[in-house]
């Protein structure tokens, strides 16, 4: 009897065995489904969509794996859209160092000014604020009100049936907007005045529509899907643990756990610009403050495919301090947003940015001023010595703020040919400078005039129209550095100028419609432009004013040379006409 009761035992406990194995074996050909379903295949294409907020990280794994494989992997995207949230810039890299494959038409817009308009945006061009302005998508006012007019545009489209997008720059901003929603869905009776209290203060509670934050496999519904971060859902029912059972559109449901819920839920009435990335609407309704970006701004307005509208905040209502905020005008925010890209650059990028900087003119060209300068001020002093004045006069010369520029002032006429001493000479005996309130002020006046009277010749041309070339320097130390870049500034002036002739940018079209354009007019100009950073869409920019002296002469000349060339250019074709810009510089 104990033999049979041990046999049966055996038989029981080997089936057991038989009957686990079995569920393993099932559990592990399904694991290795799984990952053989995710594994990539020679041959196989892999689309990687909204690229640019992938991580760096991320996307190297991609491109191991792929290559692995014999795999191929295509990134579609937009790179003057949002970043990854961790460390990116990869896509933005591939994308300039490839000259990716790019749409130039945009469908998404039923008004075809918009596509035009967008495209602007995207460049960070500030002739888009006036495309906007014009067709009434911008509203300005305190911050309070903007809000406020935000909110009741999205509330009419969502009472009207359309899809529409509440879109803020920063979360706390989303809740106070989130939780106005809410308040007004249980006045209707749509929601529950009771609920969950979440991370970030919002309630939620039955009826409430919320977004998912966290991708969570193990979240799952239907045969094959799990809750993913961006996900919408309607509460459908509230749980005492403070669980949550939700509904999507197609009429899928999960329960989703308190500890998830807590950390991962919100209310998805308002959202950031980061989580409307990739949405298509109706409408998209965008509260602007000076927090934003242009990528941030581009996103935002580029969401509704009827309507796109900006709340300018000019100002707040009310401040921390109970003190009054500073009033700014819509254009100052606008230009501020557009002139922050808010892209994230790779590493390879910033370095090459900081190598191209260490080239441009605005550092080189101050360098060469400032070495030119330490020498002409040690070798004029025995000219100043003997000009006439004494030794209380030279002195005062030294201390002025206008030494620098009378210093200057001197290496041109030096340039030009002119003999400094004696030049100084008359410029000091002129009259008396016994009631100079400036001394250096009124000699730099003097050589000016007297530099006028003298019929020079021979002066060696300025480098790039931006630099006097160091042809008398006399300390053996400078020579070299100064050679040097005097060779790099002419470089990138010519780089400047072919740049400007490949790209031809909105400055350079200008002068196309206006005259045919010489390559040194051109090159010049281009190099004005780094110099002094000079980005608007006329050539020469606005007229500098009467203290900067130097940039003043050089725009003068500049300005001189195209009307000489537009007068040519117009005896030759007499339809064309000065550029309204430079009009106004008259």
């Amino acid at each position: 009897m104990i033999q049979q009761t041990q046999y049966a035992a055996t038989l029981a406990y080997s089936g057991r065995r038989k009957r686990r194995h079995q569920r393993l074996t099932a559990q592990l050909a399904a694991l290795h489904a799984e990952h053989d379903k995710w594994n990539f295949r020679t041959n196989q294409l892999i689309i990687v969509d909204e690229a640019s907020m992938a991580s760096t990280m991320e996307l190297a794994t991609l491109a191991r794996a792929a290559n692995t494989a014999g795999a191929k992997l295509l990134l579609v995207g937009d790179d003057a859209q949002l970043s990854a949230a961790d460390t990116g810039g990869a896509f933005r890299l591939i994308a300039k160092d490839t000259q990716a494959a790019e749409l130039t038409d945009v469908w998404r817009f039923t008004n075809p000014w918009e596509r035009d308009a967008s495209l602007a945006l995207r460049r960070g061009d500030i002739t888009a604020i006036d495309i906007y302005d014009g067709h009434n998508r911008l509203t300005t006012g305190s911050s309070e009100e903007m809000e406020d007019a935000a909110y009741k545009a999205w509330h009419a489209d969502a009472r009207a049936g359309r899809s529409s997008l509440l879109i803020a720059a920063d979360n706390t901003t989303v809740a106070r907007l989130n939780d106005r929603a809410r308040l007004d869905r249980i006045t209707t009776g749509e929601v529950e005045p009771d609920g969950i209290e979440l991370h970030n203060g919002n309630h939620v509670g039955l009826g409430d529509h919320v977004v998912t934050r966290l991708n969570n496999r193990r979240l799952r519904y239907g045969t094959t899907n799990f809750v993913k971060n961006g996900d919408h859902w309607t509460v459908i029912q509230r749980w005492p643990d403070g669980s949550l059972s939700v509904q999507n559109h197609r009429g899928d449901t999960v329960t989703l756990p308190s500890g998830y819920v807590q950390e991962s839920v919100e209310l998805a009435y308002a959202t950031t610009a980061h989580r409307a990335q990739g949405a298509t609407v109706d409408a998209a309704h965008l509260v602007v403050t000076d927090q934003l970006t242009r990528a941030l701004m581009y996103v935002g307005m580029t969401r509704g495919r009827h309507t796109n509208a900006a709340y300018v905040a000019t100002h707040q209502t009310t401040s921390d301090l109970h003190e009054p905020h500073p009033e700014q005008t819509m254009q100052d925010v606008l230009d501020a947003v557009l002139s922050d890209p808010g892209v994230e650059q790779s590493a390879h990028e910033v370095m090459r940015r900081e190598l191209d900087n260490a080239s441009c003119l605005d550092r080189l060209v101050p360098i060469h001023e400032h070495l030119c300068q330490l020498d002409a001020q040690s070798r004029y002093q025995p000219a100043i010595a003997s000009s006439g004045l004494d030794s209380m006069d030279r002195a005062a010369l030294q201390a002025s703020p206008a030494y620098g520029p009378f210093i200057a002032q001197l290496r041109r006429a030096e340039n030009a040919g002119i003999d400094v001493p004696e030049l100084l000479r008359r410029a000091v005996n002129q009259t008396t400078t016994a009631n100079a309130h400036d001394l250096a002020a009124v000699l730099h006046a003097r050589v000016g005039r007297l530099m006028a009277r003298y019929r020079c010749q021979g002066a060696a041309p300025e480098i790039a129209g931006l630099v006097i070339p160091a042809i008398h320097v006399n300390d053996p130390t400078l020579i070299g550095p100064l050679r040097e870049l005097e060779a790099q500034i002419a470089q990138r002036a010519d780089w400047l100028a072919s740049e400007a002739m490949s790209e031809r940018p909105i400055w350079h079209q200008q002068l196309e419609e206006s005259l045919t354009a010489t390559e040194a007019l051109v090159r010049d100009i281009a190099a004005y432009r780094e110099r002094y950073g000079v980005h608007s869409a006329s050539p020469l920019g606005t007229t500098p004013s009467s203290d900067q002296r130097l940039q003043r002469r050089q725009y003068e000349r500049l300005l001189s040379m195209f009307r000489t060339a537009h007068s040519g250019a117009v005896e030759r074709h007499p339809e064309r006409t000065l550029p309204a810009a430079h009009d106004a510089d008259r």
